[in-house]
């Protein structure tokens, strides 16, 4: 699991990843998210990354912080399975069963996406709250009662442990609202396998927890209302996605084919053994345990539709799929260990289910491994470019060659599509909001971006036709932006990847006076 963890400093860097680190340089110097800085993504991430820069500046310091975060939770996940089951060999699998398939398929845009940090997330939840019952001598969990004194929670189940996993709540409203109830359903089944402590008991659990969520959320709103966004921030979190859902540019004809990637990769192993699980858990008497995870994963599938269908939507299935999947293992190992004397055709089956493991595991590695074994074909290695480089998105590199010589490091350009030019010249962006994904926004996020355009009028634009084809776009919702970037600005350079804009009257760079309007 550590080594695909480090894996991660190698994976590709993306559009989402390059507006995440511009951001948190714009942060970092300064700039209020909302004000300054717009994207409809709540905070959480970029002051994720904002931390990252603490570490080491320019997106490798947030991969090594997941990086560290993966190695904690593979380590909870160890501790948390060991009272799960009495086989040595399984505990220390179970951290790369779980966490591994989210490692190992985040290559694909997945690193430093709340999708898969959620996996972290869900596991810290779970640590903190479910009570850890003792394995019976045949390996299964025996069920939790008010009487056992081996079923009820150690004193880290204590009034810190529930208040940190309200923390955990609150740090994922702040990542992504629209998540939240995620990481609620393992909590709540940890109020249910908790034996019966009394009413008072519990109250007292849910308002401790409620208090832990509050505490990061007011202070997240505290901040936005001591600068004069709190309205802002609440419209961008609540109203306008409501709006994005439904943009017909969020299930493209290719998202089947996306779909189908994503889950082949992530759960060919782990799929049919959680299944096992649940079909055994009645047999174990841990329904509500079992239960709560399969429930998590239908609720991650459910939430999922509503976006944009992205390969990396689908790694926060990882976890919860990847705890089901230990237990059906364990229940497969009891199973095979009961028969062992009926006949060789006991351990031949299990070596032909091994082998089929290994091979289906060996297939979702291709591709990551590949990349790793090219890794040194990239100047540098750990650079943005480096990263942007294993994406196999050459159009970035091709767009950002044809104005090299007339933007200086810092300068303020503005990008329709893809920011990773942004980021290969080293340039800032010259507007508030961000011009990735804006074909998803409707009409009155392209008239601010007209407004916003009108007063900064960076000496430089360029259109993105590799992310988007924008002639429907322009035509209606963009209609007042393409305008007048036909009418105030000439074409520099037109090739099939986009389109450079170029003005001599610029404008008001940012910072300015005033906030984004929407």
């Amino acid at each position: 699991m550590a080594i695909l963890a480090l894996a991660m400093l190698w994976w590709p860097e993306y559009g989402d990843q390059s507006l995440f680190v511009l951001g948190a340089q714009e942060l970092r110097d300064g700039a209020v998210y909302y004000r300054d800085f717009w994207d409809i993504k709540q905070p959480g991430l970029y002051w994720f990354y904002q931390l990252g820069d603490l570490i080491v500046p320019g997106g490798a310091g947030a991969r090594l912080l997941e990086i560290v975060l993966v190695i904690a939770t593979g380590l909870a996940v160890h501790t948390m399975v060991s009272a799960w089951t009495q086989r040595r060999w399984l505990r220390f699998a179970a951290p790369t069963i779980v966490l591994g398939p989210y490692l190992n398929w985040s290559f694909l845009g997945g690193v430093g996406q709340i999708e898969g940090l959620m996996n972290l997330l869900i596991i810290a939840a779970i640590a903190l709250t479910w009570p850890r019952p003792a394995p019976s001598s045949r390996g299964d969990v025996r069920p939790t009662t008010a009487q056992d004194p081996a079923q009820q929670p150690p004193p880290m189940r204590s009034v810190l442990a529930w208040f940190l996993a309200g923390s955990v709540v609150g740090a994922v409203v702040l990542f992504k609202t629209l998540y939240a109830p995620i990481v609620l359903i393992p909590i709540g089944a940890a109020l249910l396998m908790s034996g019966r402590p009394g009413l008072r008991v519990q109250i007292g659990r849910a308002a401790v927890l409620f208090l832990g969520a509050a505490a990061p959320v007011a202070l997240a709103l505290a901040y936005f209302a001591d600068h004069g966004v709190l309205g802002l921030a609440l419209r961008t979190t609540f109203q306008l996605p409501r709006e994005v859902a439904a943009s017909p540019n969020l299930h493209p004809s290719s998202a089947i084919e996306t779909v189908t990637q994503a889950l082949k990769n992530l759960v060919p192993v782990t799929g049919p053994l959680a299944a096992i699980a649940l079909l055994s858990a009645f047999g174990r008497r841990t329904v509500v345990r079992d239960g709560a995870l399969a429930a998590t994963i239908v609720l991650e599938l459910a939430l999922t539709y509503p976006q944009l269908w992205t390969p990396y939507r689908f790694l926060m299935l990882a976890a919860p799929m990847g705890l089901l999947a230990v237990i059906g293992l364990e229940s497969v190992a009891n199973w095979l260990a009961g028969r062992a004397e009926r006949g060789w055709w006991v351990p031949a089956l299990g070596a032909a289910g091994t082998a089929v493991a290994v091979a289906l595991t060996l297939a979702t590695l291709r591709l990551p491994a590949h990349l790793l074994l090219h890794a040194g074909d990239y100047d540098g290695g750990l650079n943005s470019a480096a990263r942007m480089g294993r994406s196999d998105i050459d159009s970035n590199f091709r767009a950002a060659a044809l104005v090299a010589d007339q933007v200086r490091p810092g300068q303020q350009i503005y990008v329709v599509g893809d920011p990773g030019v942004m980021t290969l010249l080293h340039a800032r962006q010259g507007l508030q909001l961000t011009g990735w994904s804006l074909e998803q926004m409707p009409a009155r996020v392209w008239r601010e971006a007209t407004r916003q355009l009108q007063t900064s009028r960076p000496a430089l634009v360029y259109v993105d036709d590799t992310t988007q084809d924008w002639t429907q776009i322009s035509q209606q919702q963009g209609r007042p932006f393409f305008d007048y970037l036909r009418t105030q600005y000439r074409i520099i350079s037109t090739t099939a990847d986009g389109t450079w804009y170029q003005t001599t009257d610029t404008g008001v760079p940012l910072p300015q006076a005033g906030s984004t309007q929407l």
